[in-house]
């Protein structure tokens, strides 16, 4: 009995879709409503996106830039629902300006 080739995941290239500024909200009102129409972009059809996890790494890369670091975001249930039912993993990045950042009082990290 032969066991059939499965496809290795590619190593490089991209597909790349970007959200349109929404920057009139709340962090995490704006992070919301980027990933919701980034989602309607796309098929809803679930079985396609399995096709496309077992062939690809789908992650949703976010970036925020944060000016300290008190700053906070969530996501609502239903919108880790959709990612998660897709296979995309969620990719955060937060960068915060470097006046944010002490080890001790007075003192600066960089």
């Amino acid at each position: 009995m032969e066991r059939p080739i499965k496809p290795t995941p590619h190593r490089t290239g991209s597909w790349q879709l970007a959200a349109p500024d929404v920057s009139d909200c709340h962090h995490s009102e704006t992070l919301e409503r980027q990933i919701h129409w980034l989602l309607e972009q796309c098929t809803g059809n679930l079985e396609n996106w399995k096709k496309l996890a077992e062939l690809f790494e789908i992650d949703l890369f976010i970036g925020i830039h944060i000016g300290n670091t008190l700053a906070a975001f969530g996501l609502e249930p239903q919108t880790m629902r959709l990612l998660a039912e897709r296979g995309i993993v969620l990719d955060c990045h937060l960068y915060c300006g470097s006046e944010g950042l002490r080890l001790v009082e007075g003192e600066d990290i960089a």
